[in-house]
């Protein structure tokens, strides 16, 4: 009987834990707007294993480049760099965005719209990505940003 009970008070004391890690930048209270650091890439190629390699093109000197989702359904992609007097410069690209369920729809300058499938979506993180077909070949491209 005392294995018993010391059995399910260790299983309640467990699962309470579980549900306490759960923490707010969890499940669908995250939101995509505000301002996202480029951080890394992971690409794969027909399931293999993927490959990660850390965003190489912030200017030193400059803040991070990055990514902006406004509340307004306005997008900006944001590339700092230091112009010939050395001063940070920003070089942006705008458009539009739509979000539905996991699905992002990313309209820059008028032209065609991207759409991707975003696949982790946190207080702290945002990732998506997109799949393309080369050579008969499935490319998943996954880029990952941390919020600012």
């Amino acid at each position: 009987m005392n294995k018993t009970k010391l059995t399910v008070v260790s299983l309640a004391i467990a699962l309470g834990f579980l549900a306490n890690s759960c923490g707010s930048d969890d499940g669908p209270g995250a939101s995509i707007v505000g301002k996202w650091d480029y951080f890394k890439t992971i690409t794969q190629v027909e399931g293999q294993n993927p490959i990660s390699q850390n965003y190489q093109g912030n200017e030193p000197g400059c803040d991070k480049d990055y990514q902006e989702f406004l509340a307004d359904g306005s997008y900006r992609d944001v590339v700092l760099f230091q112009n010939q007097d050395d001063v940070c410069t920003e070089s942006v690209d705008d458009g539009n965005y739509a979000k539905e369920g996991d699905v992002l729809t990313v309209q820059e300058n008028g032209e065609n719209p991207q759409t991707y499938t975003i696949t982790k979506l946190t207080d702290g993180e945002l990732r998506y990505s997109s799949t393309t077909q080369n050579g008969g070949l499935d490319f998943t491209v996954t880029l990952v940003f941390r919020k600012k």
